[in-house]
C-alpha cells in the first residue's frame, strides 16, 4: 500500500504534464511510496494526453495508474472517479500544470503521522516561469499551526472562518476520511472545490498548516481559471446548491444551521456577484432576480445571522439587497456595489 495517493487529472496536459511528473518522480520520499493516478478527462488532442499518461505508466507500472475517461467530466468529476482507485494513507490532488518541490512529500507525510492528521495543508506561490526554486522556503515570518476540533462551538467558528483555505489542491487528506463521509467534488463545472473543501470541515479533528512554499501553481493563457468565462459563469452557484444539499442530506442542519445558511449566503449569493462583477459580465436583471430568490429561498433572513452580523456590521445594505423587490433596483449600481469588492 502506497504512502500517498496522488491524483492528476489531465486534460489537453501533453504541454505541461512532463514537469509536472518530473516533480513527483524526483520525490525524496521514492517513487516506491506513491502512487499516482493519471486521469485523461477525455482530452481532444488527438491522444498526445493520453499517449503521454500511458507512457509514463510503462514506465513506472507498479506506482502509476492510468484512468482514460469516454466523457469529459471536469477536474471534480475526474477526481471523484480517481478517489476510488485510490490505496494511500493519504491523499493529495495535483493540477496537471503545477508541481511540488522535491522534499515536499516527505516533510508532509512525516507531519500526518507525526500529528495523527486529518488535513495538512501548506503554502504555494503563483508563478508564470518553470525558473522557480526546488528547495522549501517558508512563506514569510509564519509560525507553522495545528489545531483540533473536538466541540460543536470550536466546529461551528471553524466551518465559516478564514483559518484555511477553500482551495485543495494545497493540502493532503487521510484517504479514509474522505472515503467513509463520501466528500466529492462538484462535477462539470470549473468551480468544483468548496463542494469538497468545505465538507472536509464538517468532518475533519486534526489540521496542521506548515508554512511553507511547497507547491507552485503555474499560470498561462490556456489554464481552467483564465478559460472563457460567460458560459461557465453559474458554475460557482451549481457547486454551492451541491454542498448545501449535502450537507442538509448528511444531517449537519441539525447543529449548524446558522452556519451553513451564512456559507450559503456567502458563497452564492456575495461572492457569485462579486466574481461576476470581476469579470466584467455581470448578470441581467432576469439572472440577478433568480439569485436573489433562491437565495431567499434557502436563507429567510441573512440580517439577522449572526456571521453576517460580525463581517459585514458596516455593509448591513447588502442584507437588505438580497431580498429588495427588483422594480426598487438599477443593475448599474447594483454592479457598482459588488465591483467595490474586487476592484
Amino acid at each position: 500500500m502506497a504512502k500517498i495517493s496522488v491524483i492528476i487529472p489531465c486534460f489537453n496536459a501533453a504541454k505541461h504534464l512532463g514537469r509536472t511528473m518530473d516533480s513527483f518522480i524526483t520525490q525524496t520520499m521514492g517513487m516506491d511510496n506513491l502512487e499516482i493516478i493519471l486521469v485523461d478527462d477525455a482530452s481532444t488532442d488527438g491522444g498526445a494526453t493520453l499517449d503521454m499518461c500511458m507512457e509514463y505508466e510503462g514506465r513506472y507500472p507498479e506506482n502509476i495508474i492510468v484512468i482514460p475517461l469516454e466523457e469529459n467530466m471536469r477536474q471534480g468529476g475526474a477526481r471523484n472517479i480517481a478517489l476510488i482507485y485510490a490505496s494511500g494513507d493519504y491523499v493529495l490532488y495535483c493540477d496537471s500544470d503545477d508541481w511540488l518541490v522535491p522534499k515536499a512529500l516527505e516533510r508532509l507525510y512525516d507531519i500526518a503521522v507525526q500529528y495523527d492528521c486529518d488535513v495538512v495543508e501548506f503554502d504555494n506561490i503563483d508563478t508564470a516561469s518553470y525558473d522557480v526554486s526546488d528547495e522549501i522556503v517558508r512563506y514569510g515570518d509564519m509560525d507553522d499551526e495545528y489545531w483540533e476540533i473536538n466541540t460543536v462551538d470550536e466546529r461551528r467558528e471553524y466551518v465559516v472562518g478564514n483559518r484555511t483555505t477553500p482551495g485543495c489542491w494545497n493540502k493532503l487528506y487521510r484517504r479514509p476520511m474522505l472515503v467513509e463521509n463520501n466528500i466529492r467534488y462538484a462535477e462539470h463545472v470549473i468551480y468544483e472545490e468548496p463542494a469538497f473543501t468545505y465538507m472536509v470541515r464538517f468532518v475533519e479533528k486534526k489540521h496542521y498548516y506548515v508554512h511553507e512554499v511547497l507547491h507552485y501553481c503555474y499560470l498561462h493563457t490556456g489554464s481552467t481559471m483564465r478559460s472563457d468565462y460567460e458560459s461557465r459563469k453559474f458554475d460557482n452557484m451549481k457547486t454551492i446548491d451541491e454542498l448545501y444539499c449535502n450537507l442538509v442530506d448528511k444531517g449537519f442542519m441539525n447543529e449548524y444551521s446558522e452556519e451553513i445558511e451564512y456559507i450559503f449566503w456567502y458563497w452564492y449569493f456575495f461572492s457569485g456577484c462579486c466574481f461576476a462583477a470581476g469579470k466584467l459580465t455581470f448578470f441581467t436583471a432576469d439572472e440577478f432576480a433568480g439569485l436573489k430568490e433562491h437565495t431567499a429561498e434557502i436563507v429567510k433572513d441573512i440580517r439577522i445571522n449572526k456571521y453576517f452580523k460580525r463581517k459585514f456590521e458596516n455593509l448591513t445594505a447588502l442584507g437588505d439587497l438580497t431580498y429588495l423587490e427588483m422594480n426598487r433596483l438599477n443593475m448599474d449600481s447594483v454592479y457598482s456595489v459588488f465591483r467595490r469588492f474586487v476592484s
